[in-house]
């Protein structure tokens, strides 16, 4: 999959609990004895991936890892961190979770030359130290040597053969062929500098894939494929090694790979999709399913293995034991999640935003992982899968989306990722407790994770990690942390008859146990986190209890947490509610004492609404209905505490909006009565045919305002416009927290505008605007403001050098809108204060609920390259999103782009499935052979409903009937059986827009586009 672009971590914390490194060479962990990483593996002729020494069936399942590599590499070094220590703490987690196995896709952009000569550097010596981290802790790798994907963000590319030849030509141009086979026979070949052996020799090593996610031009014949193929595979083996090699079927080309010389086949998994730039609420299990590698008679006799997986952008810990027992039903023998996050880096999830995994910052997810990994150890290979939900149930294993619930439930073992009421058969038998909250078995309090394993009769190893707290949404990719590690303790209560009621707890570093720390009573103990030994009696433990202690878990690493401050607090509100219904509220803090919400209206009424505790973390109040009058309200909230307060939204944070606060407004244009011009105005002209200045009437009946009139515009740098003197206003200026106020509207055509503060040098910062025909009233915050006339960057700007505003236009702005003309009244340009809230809409009267976010439909993944997207605004001046591509041919039919949405609100407010409401659509065409899209509205399950909206030229409202839309059974034959009579609201989860050649065959060669400002619901 392709990566997001690095972006700016939290530092390393400075302080690590960490216990030595085990000398034991057998680990008793996840109830089997793992020796180090060093048994061979044979695909045989059924196509049955099996241990060289027994014949035993391989079932290993882990995690993709990137320290050596791309933006986790150039992150880790940006931090002035050390790669190695960090390999040391991930592979430890991985050891604790018990996980078999790391995949890589190795970034050959970075130990590649354009030759295809391998390049030995300092990726490679972490690539080797890697293999050797995993051998030693009884973890396999998997191999990808080629990846070609990285070249936007792989900073430490040294100009290797991905960098001079795109995809399509390494899979179809044979000339790119005996490139990449050079660097394939020199990757098997080389010698790992730490464990002495190649890798096409290295049992460590389990198997090569030959390349990461190819794609090929269109009509590329399997014929040739199988070619490529066979040319990778030959080359691994010319190597000299007698290895699995494995296909990556991404597109499809399973045939190919059938026909191949290759024992394997690799799918991936992502059924939630990917990039959604947001945390997907609620329960998902639902979509626990589908691959890539769906019963193909051409891959009967090949192993399969899914190379990617992932419930991306799901906070929960209920997804993965149901996804494993589904790849084990379509016979997968190795599968590896898409991607654990570096411990230095997990805080803030920015380097690949749509995967957060780690231990310490994901505890119930991460142990979910665990349980599943248990799923590939006890369910056999074609297990029939059944349906969901009664399928995430498999004794010993349960799934619950409801509960956001994994578990694993055995006479010795006891492993859930959340609190759970489930009592083990047999307590007095448990040898594994791993935890994630409270359960019959252990009572606790603290939200991380915790692992009890029985080292000898009556003494447990206890590792007990530490509590954090969420902040901001993980998904975002946005710079803030996400999750910080708290300074907290819980009390942990432990009902273990091994143990008994009162045992004494000492410190363990992993080779010796300290005197005791403390001394349970009733089975009660409180601890900071930290690796303990817990024992029945508080005689010290002789020598061969604490070498089995060792050989129990891995050394312990979590970050300290940084002492108690300012309260920190998550907090989110709904976008939208029903005007007249009460208004929960409900936030999350800690080291906090007073939590409060405050509401402004648009009118400027303010209301506040002081929070009382709920639950561990909770804080919880309610706005009664009478007081949410229609409008668009700021909501912010304010947490108070011994160590300071603390304020959401961030600037930051996601789904805020900037609104003008109380304060006297600098007005930058200032029109005297009866002046015929502002006084220092200077008119600007170059390569247009007429520009006219004057002064017209303003927005309210005796103002004033000033008209740009340009017509002619030529080609290259022609423009037009004004320039009016600039004095520093002073106060708003020095701070971020203030904004540029235009009040201006169009002709009938609309009008593009560039506003900008131009220093004495000629460089600048400012703004475009796109202006409908209406009075249109908008704010851009000083923050917003980009470089221009060739300004480096912000930094570089100085507003005590600001000579002059100007107002331009010109063909840069207006060949892209096809004008030629524009008129252009500026009743207002001023500077106000500003302050961020989150903005809720109370929905009443005739105004529709709306499904559609601009901002969410800009920052949604776009997997199509040739579908383009930017912000635009409507006839009325509201943001609007247009999409477009420039044309429609044989390697692209059609766009698409699917975004989230909220229809059950809007079900459980107006207590509706939709019988009786209408779908709203404001949209239209943006080119002249453009006549539609295809909308469709998704239920949770897969299941699609939609139509075909008609569009003019002219910005108009649409309406449809919800019961007029048709299922598009089209897509799934199975849609049929698990869809109602009609769309059902309250299972609506995303919108989908589709345009292509089937709406327009005859002009599927020209330019289409399409502008949607809203998409809403009413009830008639």
């Amino acid at each position: 999959m392709s990566a997001n672009d690095a972006g700016k971590a939290r530092p390393a914390p400075s302080r690590c609990h960490r216990g030595g490194l085990c000398a034991a060479v057998v680990l008793g962990l996840a109830g089997v004895c793992l020796a180090g990483a060093e048994r061979e593996a044979r695909v045989d002729a059924q196509g049955v991936l099996r241990w060289a020494d027994d014949g035993g069936e391989v079932a290993l399942l882990g995690v993709n890892l990137y320290t050596p590599f791309t933006v986790d590499y150039a992150e880790l070094a940006r931090l002035g961190l050390d790669h190695r220590q960090a390999i040391r703490d991930d592979v430890a987690h991985l050891r604790r979770l018990g996980l078999d196995c790391v995949r890589i896709h190795c970034f050959d952009r970075e130990f590649s030359d354009a030759e295809g000569n391998f390049v030995d550097n300092r990726h490679v010596e972490l690539l080797d130290f890697l293999i050797d981290e995993c051998r030693r802790n009884g973890l396999y790798t998997v191999l990808t040597p080629i990846a070609w994907w990285g070249g936007s963000y792989a900073p430490g590319s040294i100009n290797g053969f991905s960098d001079r030849y795109s995809m399509l030509e390494l899979t179809s141009d044979r000339r790119t062929w005996p490139v990449q086979a050079h660097f394939l026979k020199q990757f098997a070949e080389h010698v790992n500098r730490f464990t002495g052996r190649r890798y096409g020799d290295d049992p460590a090593v389990l198997a090569f894939e030959c390349i990461n996610e190819p794609l090929y031009p269109p009509g590329t014949p399997d014929s040739t494929v199988t070619d490529y193929i066979n040319t990778l595979a030959d080359a691994l083996r010319a190597g000299g090694t007698r290895k699995p090699i494995y296909y990556n079927s991404w597109q499809g080309r399973n045939a190919a790979a059938g026909a191949a010389r290759v024992e394997g086949v690799t799918g991936s998994v992502y059924p939630t999709g990917l990039v959604s730039g947001r945390a997907l609420k609620g329960p998902q299990l639902l979509r626990a399913q589908g691959s890539s590698l769906r019963p193909d008679a051409s891959l009967a006799t090949r192993s399969r293995m899914i190379y990617e997986f992932d419930a991306a952008d799901v906070p929960g810990s209920h997804m993965y034991p149901s996804m494993a027992k589904f790849f084990r039903s379509e016979g997968v023998q190795v599968a590896a999640q898409f991607q654990y996050d570096p411990l230095p880096l997990a805080a803030v999830n920015r380097n690949w935003m749509t995967h957060h995994l780690n231990l310490v910052y994901t505890p119930g997810k991460a142990l979910s992982l665990a349980i599943a990994a248990e799923v590939f150890r006890r369910v056999p290979r074609g297990v029939a899968f059944g349906t969901l939900p009664e399928a995430a149930v498999f004794p010993p294993f349960r799934s619950s989306g409801e509960r956001d619930l994994s578990e694993l439930v055995t006479d010795e073992a006891f492993l859930y990722s959340n609190v759970t009421e489930t009592r083990p058969p047999k307590p007095a038998a448990l040898t594994r407790v791993w935890g994630c909250g409270s359960s019959p078995v252990a009572t606790y309090g603290g939200s991380g994770a915790y692992f009890l394993d029985r080292v000898a009769p009556g003494v447990w190893r206890l590792q007990l990690f530490p509590d954090v707290f969420t902040s901001a949404d993980p998904y975002t990719g946005t710079r803030q942390i996400k999750v910080q590690v708290l300074a907290t303790r819980h009390a942990l209560r432990l009902l273990l008859p091994d143990l008994g009621a009162s045992f004494s707890v000492r410190a363990f570093d992993g080779v010796q146990a300290g005197v005791s720390l403390a001394e349970a009573r009733e089975g009660v103990c409180a601890l900071p986190p930290g690796d303990y030994l817990l024992s029945r009696g508080a005689e010290p433990l002789d020598a061969p209890v604490l070498r089995a202690a060792a050989a129990a878990a891995p050394r312990f690493v979590a970050p300290a947490p940084e002492p108690p401050g300012a309260p920190l607090l998550r907090a989110e509100f709904p976008r939208q509610w029903r005007s007249g219904a009460a208004l929960p509220l409900r936030c999350e803090a800690v080291y906090a004492t007073n939590v409060m919400v405050r509401l402004v209206s648009a009118a400027g009424e303010e209301r506040r609404c002081a929070l009382s505790p709920d639950g561990r973390l909770g804080y919880a109040g309610e706005v009664p209905g009478d007081v949410l009058t229609p409008g668009v309200w700021r909501v912010s909230v304010l947490a108070a505490g011994p160590g300071g307060t603390a304020c959401r939204p961030e600037d930051a944070s996601l789904d805020v909006a900037w609104f003008p606060r109380g304060g006297e407004a600098v007005p930058l244009v200032r029109l005297s009565e009866g002046e015929a011009l502002p006084q220092g105005l200077e008119r600007a002209r170059w390569g247009v045919a007429t520009a006219e200045v004057a002064v017209a009437e303003g927005r309210v009946p005796g103002t004033r305002a000033l008209s740009l009139r340009v017509d002619g515009v030529g080609e290259g740098r022609s423009a037009a416009g004004y320039t009016l003197p600039f004095r520093l206003p002073g106060q708003p200026l020095e701070r971020t927290r203030a904004g540029l106020r235009t009040v201006v509207r169009a002709g009938a055509e609309g009008a593009r505008l560039e506003l900008g503060f131009r220093m004495r040098n000629g460089q600048g910062i400012g703004c475009n605007l796109t202006v409908g025909p209406g009075w249109t009233e908008s704010v851009t915050p000083a923050e917003e403001l980009i470089p221009l006339w060739g300004l480096p960057s912000r930094d570089a700007f100085r507003w005590e050098e600001v000579s002059g505003v100007s107002v331009l236009t010109g063909a840069w702005l207006l060949k892209e809108a096809g004008l030629v003309r524009q008129t252009a009244e500026l009743a207002a340009l001023e500077w106000v204060p500003l302050e961020r809230a989150y903005a809720l809409t109370a929905v009443g009267g005739a105004t529709p609920w709306s499904l559609f976010e601009v901002d969410a439909w800009l920052r949604a993944p776009v997997w199509s390259t040739p579908l383009l997207r930017r912000r635009v605004t409507d006839s009325a001046g509201r943001d609007a999103v247009r999409l477009g591509v420039e044309r429609f041919d044989g390697a692209r039919d059609s766009v698409s782009l699917r975004v989230a949405c909220d229809g059950q609100t809007y079900a459980r407010l107006w207590q509706t499935e939709g019988e009786r409401a209408v779908l709203h659509v404001r949209a239209r065409a943006a080119c002249p052979r453009t006549t539609g899209f295809e909308l469709a509205l998704n239920e949770a399950g897969g299941v699609s409903w939609g139509t075909v909206v008609p569009l003019t030229a002219e910005w108009r409202d649409v309406r449809v009937p919800l019961s007029q839309l048709r299922l598009f059974a089209h897509w799934d034959r199975g849609m049929a059986g698990r869809a109602g009579a009609s769309l059902r609201l309250s299972r609506l989860e995303s919108l989908n827009v589709c345009f292509g050649r089937w709406l327009f065959p005859e002009a599927a060669a020209e330019a289409h586009a399409i502008e949607i400002q809203d998409i809403g619901l009413t009830s008639e």
